[in-house]
C-alpha cells in the first residue's frame, strides 16, 4: 500500500457529518413533524369514525337482517295461514299443534345463532297456549304459542294500533326491564289480505343485537351509543372513558341505521384531540433532547461506531475459523479498517485456494479406489469360470462348453460397458442373466431364478456389477436343498431404490449377520464388503448394503440406492445394445 497518502483515523472521517446529521435533525424535527402531525390528526380521526360507522352499521344491519328473514318466512307461510285459520275439533287442533305448528316455529331457531324468542299470538282460541318463559329473560332459543286476548288491552299494543305501525323494531312489555328489544309484526289472512289472525312478536337482547359495538374503539375518552330518534332515549351504550359521563365539551357525530327508528352516535371528548397533541409536542420534544445528548456525548458514539466495524471484522474471522472461506470485506478507503479488510481477503482467498487444491485431489483418491473396487470383480469372476470351462472340457463336454463360452463372452461384452463404471439397470439384470445361464450349465438347472423388477427403474444408472455377487454367493454357499431359488426383486420407496436379492438357501447365523453389517467380516475380496465399499464410495454412508437371514431358512441381501431421474430411456438403451425397440 501506498504510505505517502494522508492517513486520516476512521473517527474522525465520521464525526463531522453526524454533527451536521444532528444540526439538520434538530431543525427538521422541531418544525416539520410537530406541524405535520398536528393537522392530521383531525383527518385521521374523522376517517377512522366513518369506517367505526360504516362497520358499525353493517354489522347491525346483518344482525336485523337475520331476525327480519325469520319474521318474513313465518309471516309468508301458507301452512300457519292454513292452520290459524282451522275450524277443527279441539283434538285435531291438538294434533296440528304438536306435529305441525310448534314445529313451523321451531324450524327458523336453527337457522339464526342469536338466542332468539318467537312469540306468536293468535286469536284462534281453540289452540292450547303453549310457553316457556313470559318475563322476556332471553337466555336460550325458545318459541311460545300464546291468545292474542294477552296483548290486546296492553298500553303498547293500543298505541301500536293507534298510530298503525307494523313491522317496528320497539321496546315493549317487559323489553326495557330485560334489555331486549322486539319485532313486531300483524299476521293477515291471506285470503282477503285484511282479517287480522294473530301478532308475531321476535325478541332479542340488545347485548346480541349490538354486540359489535363493544369491539370498536375511536380513542380512550369517547361513549358509543345506539339512540331511538323519535324519543331521544338511549337503547344501548359503551363507554370507553369508565365514566358515567363523558366530560365536556365534547365532539358528536351522528348515523342513522336504515330502516329503523334508531340512529348510531360517537362521542369524543375534546381531550382526546389534546392528548393527541401533548403526545406530538412531547416526542418533538423527547428528539430534541436527545439530539443535544448525542452531540454531548459525539466522542462516545464515535468510539461506539468504530467498535462496529471492529465486530464486523470480527465476525467474518469467525466465519473464516468455521470453514466460511468465500467471504470478503468490503471496506473502502485508506484507513486501518481498510487494510485489515485487504489482509483478510487475501488470507481468505489463499486459504481456500489451498483447500479446493486438497479436496479435488482427495476426489482423485476417491476415484482411484473406486476404480481398483471395481477391477476386483471381473478377474475373481474370470477365474471361476474358466475353472468350470476346464472341468467341463476335460470330461469331454463341448456342447456345454461352448454354452458357457458364449455366455461368458456375452457376460463380458455387457461388463466392458465401453469402460464406464455405471450402466444401466436393465444391463446389470442382463449381466446377472448371463451369469445365471452359464451357472445352469455348471449346476445342471438344479436352480430356479426369479426377477421382478419395476419398468421405471430399469432406466437408471447403477454400479455396474452389483448384482452378481450375491447371486454367486447364493449358489456357493446357500445350498441345502435339492432345488435352491434365487429371486431378485426391485422397487423404488421416495428417493431410494431398493434392490433385494432373495433365496431359501441355508441361512446365516444371527453373530455372523451382525459382523456383516459392521463391516467386521469381510466375505471375500469380491463378495459383500466389495459391493457395499463401491457403493458408499459413490453415493455416500447412507447407501450400502444390508444382510439379513434366518439360520435355516434363507438370506436376504437388500442394496439401497439413490433414485436419480433417469436421462436415457428404454428404447434408447436397447438401440446401445443392438436390440429392436
Amino acid at each position: 500500500m501506498n504510505q505517502s497518502r494522508t492517513y486520516v483515523p476512521f473517527s474522525y472521517k465520521i464525526m463531522i457529518p453526524y454533527l451536521l446529521l444532528i444540526m439538520l435533525t434538530e431543525i427538521f424535527i422541531g418544525s416539520y413533524t410537530y406541524t405535520r402531525l398536528s393537522n392530521s390528526s383531525s383527518v385521521l380521526t374523522e376517517l377512522n369514525m366513518k369506517m367505526t360507522f360504516q362497520q358499525i352499521t353493517n354489522n347491525i344491519l346483518y344482525q336485523l337482517q337475520d331476525v327480519q328473514q325469520i319474521s318474513d318466512s313465518l309471516f309468508q307461510s301458507t301452512e300457519i295461514q292454513k292452520y290459524l285459520d282451522s275450524e277443527e275439533a279441539p283434538f285435531d287442533i291438538y294434533i296440528i299443534t304438536r306435529d305441525q305448528l310448534l314445529p313451523l316455529l321451531a324450524a327458523p331457531l336453527q337457522s339464526t345463532r342469536n338466542n332468539i324468542q318467537i312469540m306468536l299470538y293468535v286469536k284462534n282460541e281453540k289452540y292450547q297456549e303453549v310457553f316457556k318463559d313470559l318475563k322476556g329473560n332471553i337466555q336460550e332459543k325458545a318459541y311460545n304459542l300464546l291468545y292474542f286476548s294477552r296483548i290486546e288491552n296492553e298500553e303498547w299494543f293500543k298505541q301500536l294500533t293507534v298510530k298503525k305501525q307494523d313491522n317496528q323494531w320497539l321496546q315493549v312489555d317487559t323489553d326495557l326491564e330485560q334489555h331486549n328489544i322486539s319485532l313486531i309484526r300483524k299476521l293477515i289472512s291471506f285470503n282477503d289480505y285484511q282479517t287480522e289472525i294473530g301478532y308475531l312478536r321476535i325478541s332479542i337482547r340488545l347485548e346480541e343485537l349490538f354486540q359489535s359495538l363493544n369491539s370498536v374503539r375511536v380513542g380512550e375518552h369517547s361513549i358509543v351509543q345506539v339512540k331511538d330518534k323519535t324519543t331521544s332515549n338511549i337503547l344501548y351504550q359503551v363507554n370507553t372513558s369508565g365514566e358515567e359521563k363523558i366530560n365536556e365539551p365534547y365532539l358528536t357525530v351522528k348515523h342513522d341505521i336504515p330502516g329503523t327508528r334508531y340512529g348510531l352516535e360517537i362521542l369524543v371528548s375534546d381531550q382526546y384531540f389534546l392528548m393527541e397533541a401533548q403526545d406530538i409536542r412531547n416526542v418533538t420534544l423527547t428528539v430534541c433532547i436527545a439530539s443535544f445528548l448525542i452531540m454531548l456525548f459525539i466522542g462516545i458514539l464515535v468510539a461506539r461506531l468504530s467498535n462496529r466495524r471492529m465486530k464486523k471484522i470480527i465476525s467474518y474471522v469467525r466465519s473464516l475459523r468455521s470453514g466460511e472461506f468465500r467471504k470478503r470485506i468490503l471496506i473502502s478507503g485508506h484507513d486501518e479498517f481498510a487494510q485489515i479488510a485487504v489482509a483478510f481477503n487475501e488470507t481468505a482467498s489463499n486459504i481456500d485456494h489451498l483447500i479446493q487444491t486438497v479436496y479435488l485431489q482427495k476426489i482423485n483418491v476417491k476415484e482411484a479406489e473406486l476404480e481398483a473396487l471395481q477391477a476386483q470383480i471381473n478377474p475373481h469372476f474370470l477365474y471361476n469360470t474358466l475353472s468350470s470351462i476346464n472341468s467341463l472340457a476335460n470330461m469331454g463336454e463341448t456342447d456345454k462348453v461352448s454354452a458357457m463360452v458364449t455366455g461368458l463372452a456375452k457376460f463380458y461384452r455387457l461388463t466392458l460397458n465401453d469402460g464406464r463404471i455405471m450402466i444401466p439397470l436393465v444391463n446389470e439384470l442382463e449381466q446377472v442373466k448371463s451369469y445365471i445361464e452359464i451357472q445352469k450349465i455348471k449346476y445342471a438347472n438344479r436352480f430356479d431364478t426369479f426377477i421382478e423388477v419395476e419398468p421405471e427403474l430399469l432406466e437408471c444408472e447403477v454400479i455396474k456389477l452389483i448384482l452378481q455377487p450375491f447371486v454367486e454367493n447364493a449358489l456357493k454357499y446357500a445350498w441345502h436343498v435339492d432345488r435352491l431359488t434365487v429371486k431378485i426383486v426391485g422397487r423404488r420407496v421416495g428417493d431410494h431404490i431398493f434392490i433385494s436379492v432373495i433365496d431359501n438357501g441355508i441361512g446365516i447365523h444371527r453373530d455372523r449377520i451382525r459382523e456383516i453389517n459392521s463391516n467386521q467380516l469381510m466375505i471375500s475380496s469380491c463378495g459383500i464388503s466389495n459391493v457395499n465399499d463401491r457403493i458408499r464410495l459413490r453415493y455416500g454412508d447412507d447407501y450400502g448394503v444390508k444382510v439379513s437371514s434366518f439360520y435355516g431358512g434363507g438370506t436376504t441381501v437388500l442394496l439401497i440406492l439413490p433414485y436419480e431421474q433417469p436421462k436415457t430411456g428404454i428404447k434408447d438403451i436397447r438401440k446401445m445394445r443392438g436390440e429392436d425397440a
